[in-house]
């Protein structure tokens, strides 16, 4: 793994984390919260690879600089 992609990852579980300890109550326990943010993380990264797919097809012919 790239350093950008551990970069990444961390700023991703960060936001997961925020997240989970917002929409969880005070004191849900730490398996709620792997639940939470196991599921978070599992949506992130499918809407994440379905942008890079839809990303990667150029909707423009890509104009010479």
């Amino acid at each position: 793994m790239s350093d950008q992609q551990q970069l990444k990852q961390e700023v991703l579980s960060n936001e997961v984390y925020k997240t989970c300890f917002k929409i969880l109550p005070v004191n849900a326990s730490q398996d709620e919260f792997k639940k939470c943010m196991g599921n978070y993380i599992q949506s992130y990264e499918i809407i994440q690879q379905a942008f890079e797919q839809f990303f990667k097809k150029p909707k423009f012919p890509q104009q010479q600089q």
